[in-house]
């Protein structure tokens, strides 16, 4: 069996042509994926939720048959020690054994180091990393399902003024990692551009497990900022907060999507004030695209356990990959790439995202989440122009 060819096909809502293949799927087909992502060390935290999304994806997919009824996904799964050059290895290592999509870690030194790997052999490849511009490094075949850090942070910008009515911002910046160090100038151009101002500014190191300084810095302000903007992580960023809200700063605290984990959660009371950024909407469990996704979660996290949007981002990734063999008929990475790479207002589940003319990471439709004693209270959502994206520094 092979699929239609030059079809039209509607996916997730989303219409699209087939494309001319060299690869046609025929029945029986096995499609290989590599998984090189951090199993144990400091970068296991982001990848495993990831990951486990995406076998939740790929166990869904096979157990009905494969894609199309036809083709069935082999995962190929090596740990990469958190370590950028065993990523490159790995990568090597995959694409020799036939993988045509990678699932990679999230780390930006891993993206950096292993992602023009994939490029150059003209595989297909997934990171959940954010840090902005990351293609004109890794080039066209690497892709994220969410947002850039510079459109993310400029987002944030517009909540703080708009959502929190925030007139001044103090700015938390760590050189020690692109994620880190450049959100703040991506949120400050906005936030400026809104009429915002910004009041100090301060830097910290991976890993620091005092802020004293950082602390002392804001309190000798002749005002407490009505908002503290930080893409600090953990472990940073809960040492962060108990050190801040101990020494009676009760600014409102502004972060990345990268903390919205259980961690911050369990902080309890010790977090209120804390706002993030999240791709999840409100009414996310009640949508039908997760309807295969919640019960397995459930059952794999107990029962009552919700979506997260590292577990849920990975599961869609796997959903991308579908649709993009269905549509095109194809297993070839080149035309896999080709029709995500004109893809507006494609339908995820979570909302639409845009990939046509805005190259590795798309434009899509951001929430923002308060932290009240260890829940979340959606207060915001943004979805930016364009043209308000700020450029990627390079």
């Amino acid at each position: 069996m092979k699929f239609m060819k030059n079809a039209a096909l509607t996916i997730f809502g989303v219409s699209a042509i087939a494309i001319s293949t060299t690869e046609t799927v025929a029945f029986g087909d096995t499609m290989k994926i590599g998984m090189p992502v951090a199993q144990t060390e400091f970068m296991a935290v982001f990848d495993q939720p990831f990951a486990a999304g995406f076998m939740m994806g790929v166990e869904e997919i096979n157990a009905g048959g494969g894609i199309g009824g036809s083709v069935m996904l082999e995962v190929m799964q090596q740990d990469t020690r958190s370590e950028a050059a065993q990523s490159m290895l790995l990568m090597e290592e995959m694409i020799d054994n036939g993988a045509k999509v990678i699932f990679m870690s999230a780390g930006t030194s891993d993206v950096y180091a292993a992602g023009s790997i994939a490029s150059q052999a003209e595989v297909l490849a997934f990171t959940a990393a954010t840090v902005a511009g990351f293609d004109s490094v890794t080039g066209e075949y690497v892709r994220t399902l969410g947002p850039g850090d510079n459109q993310a942070a400029a987002a944030g910008a517009h909540f703080a003024a708009d959502g929190l009515g925030a007139k001044t911002a103090f700015l938390l910046t760590s050189p020690d990692d692109p994620y880190t160090a450049h959100s703040t100038g991506y949120f400050a151009s906005a936030f400026e551009a809104k009429g915002g101002e910004i009041i100090g500014e301060a830097s910290f190191n991976l890993f620091q497990q005092e802020f004293g300084n950082v602390v002392q810095q804001i309190r000798s302000l002749p005002s407490e900022p009505d908002v503290i903007f930080t893409y600090a992580f953990e472990p940073d960023f809960p040492i962060l907060v108990r050190q801040a809200r101990a020494a009676g700063i009760n600014s409102a605290i502004l972060g990345g999507d990268a903390i919205d984990s259980p961690t911050i959660y369990a902080m309890g009371a010790a977090a209120n004030g804390v706002y993030h950024m999240t791709l999840l909407p409100e009414d996310l469990e009640s949508r039908d695209s997760m309807t295969n996704l919640v019960p397995v979660v459930q059952a794999a996290y107990g029962e009552g356990a919700g979506l997260d949007a590292f577990t849920t981002s990975g599961y869609l990734t796997a959903m991308l990959v579908r649709d993009a063999v269905l549509a095109t008929g194809s297993t070839d990475p080149r035309d896999l790439n080709a029709w995500i790479s004109d893809l507006e207002d494609y339908d995820t589940g979570m909302g639409p995202l845009t990939y046509k003319g805005l190259g590795a990471q798309p434009l899509a439709t951001m929430h923002f989440v308060e932290v009240v004693d260890g829940a979340r209270e959606y207060r915001g959502t943004v979805r930016l122009d364009a043209d308000q994206i700020p450029a990627a520094v390079q």
